[in-house]
């Protein structure tokens, strides 16, 4: 009997398990439930179909339901929400959106791919008209239709991550006045204090205004029909066309839970690196799931595209009968900032208090992007942190002009390969005036590092 293999999610670990159970065998019966209308789209790209950068949402549809069908033999379901997994009988309730049909899908393997939600803040205000988070396809669209239609002048954007500040930029260029609130101290924790700090300057010059160390506690329709935001910490009171609350995600384990399926210390689903959950037949991948951080060895909650297509890749050639696996990953992530591109991998200064690595050497250098004396030459800076006894790099970060922020891929391989400041100092790289000067900044920062 043809076994089957069940997937509940259709974006990317979800899809890229389907696909690879398929490769590896194609006689299994693959099936995916989706509870929305678009499967395996490129959410990264939202924030630029906002911006009008890409012209069209459906450039960001990788494939649809029925090429899923035609090239891979895959079986999407669209519209169908899973409600409960019954581990013992090996059964899904299912839940047919369109027609409230509800029926039950026996598997032999299944993969819970359900990725993560936007957290909402529990303040009064947010189901206002003109208040909105990003997570999926339609959040951007009903965001780019709300502001064709009512032609907004002003946005505060809640929240100054990754996703926030792409936004700020996709604003700026639509023209709109940007107001960006924030809890902490610092825009793009992610990063440290010194590199965060040249992003903020870079949104001040790009006229974005910040208020850091604020919280709002509530949103309501002002007279003259703005939004007014009630700030605490902050100037007491903003007022916008329109608020885009970006404050981070949470996975989504509630379906794992009705399996009795563990979660991990960071919230997420608890696995192994061969995308196991702690029930013998039910796997996990993508921002539902947490992973093992290489350097760490912890298990952390980083929630990044790469990982979630690796991590279904994983999952779907061991629920089709592998034994693949997983290494781990490093919170390898990159961003653009209006002419800055933001990176970093490894371990950041806020990450060691959950470390082993007590005694660690941190470093920083500003250097030119290119020779000196070539035109257009820009100034990156490079962030190393290393451990004081080894040398052996712990964590990387870059904040520089176009074309800089991609360096941190070497970093990253020089942490997966446990290389030190030594061997760093003494790599190969290419040189060119118009690519670098010709002691690359990269070896600057680890012979700096090497001296202190």
């Amino acid at each position: 009997m043809t076994q089957k293999i069940v997937i509940i999610g259709g974006d990317a670990a979800g899809m890229s398990a389907a696909s690879k159970a398929k490769r590896v065998r194609p006689e299994l019966d693959v099936i995916v439930f989706e509870k929305g209308p678009h499967i395996s789209y490129a959410a990264c790209g939202i924030p630029y179909y906002v911006s009008g950068v890409v012209e069209d949402w459906k450039n960001l549809v990788i494939f649809t339901p029925e090429q899923a069908l035609q090239k891979r033999n895959i079986k999407v379901h669209i519209f169908h929400e899973v409600l409960s997994i019954d581990s013992e009988k090996r059964q899904l309730t299912v839940r047919k959106i369109e027609t409230n049909e509800i029926f039950t899908e026996s598997y032999d393997k299944c993969i819970i791919a359900v990725g993560a939600r936007p957290r909402v803040p529990q303040i009064p205000g947010m189901d206002l008209s003109g208040v909105f988070m990003l997570r999926s396809i339609q959040d951007g669209i009903d965001i780019k239709t709300f502001i064709e239609v009512n032609q907004p002048k002003s946005v505060v954007v809640v929240g100054g991550g990754y996703i926030g500040l792409e936004m700020v930029e996709a604003f700026r260029r639509l023209n709109l006045d940007v107001t960006v609130i924030e809890q902490l101290d610092r825009v793009l924790v992610s990063v440290d204090a010194e590199i965060a700090t040249i992003v903020e300057e870079e949104l001040h010059k790009n006229d974005v205004k910040i208020y850091l160390r604020s919280t709002i506690t509530g949103i309501k329709r002002d007279k003259d029909g703005s939004l007014a935001l009630d700030v605490a910490g902050g100037p007491g009171k903003i007022n916008a066309d329109m608020v885009l609350v970006s404050i981070g995600v949470q996975a989504n384990t509630e379906l794992a839970k009705t399996a009795g399926v563990r979660l991990g210390k960071r919230g997420g689903i608890r696995i192994n690196e061969k995308m196991e959950t702690t029930v013998n037949h039910i796997y996990a991948a993508g921002d539902c799931a947490e992973y093992k951080h290489i350097v760490s060895g912890r298990n952390t909650y980083i929630p990044l595209a790469p990982a979630a297509n690796k991590g279904g890749r994983i999952a779907g050639e061991n629920a089709a009968g592998g034994n693949a696996v997983f290494p781990g990953i490093l919170g390898t992530s990159i961003t653009k900032i209006f002419d800055l591109e933001v990176a970093r991998t490894g371990l950041s200064y806020r990450d060691l208090s959950e470390t082993v690595y007590s005694k660690v050497k941190q470093v920083s250098i500003t250097e030119k992007n290119r020779a000196r004396y070539y035109p257009d030459a820009q100034e990156l800076t490079i962030r190393l942190i290393a451990e004081q006894r080894t040398n052996r790099l712990l964590g990387a970060q870059i904040i520089g002009g176009l074309g800089t922020g991609k360096k941190i891929d070497l970093f990253a391989l020089a942490i997966m390969k446990n290389m030190t400041l030594d061997d760093l100092q003494n790599l190969d790289l290419a040189y060119a005036p118009p690519f670098s000067p010709v002691y690359d900044p990269i070896l600057l920062a680890a012979n700096v590092g090497l001296k202190s």
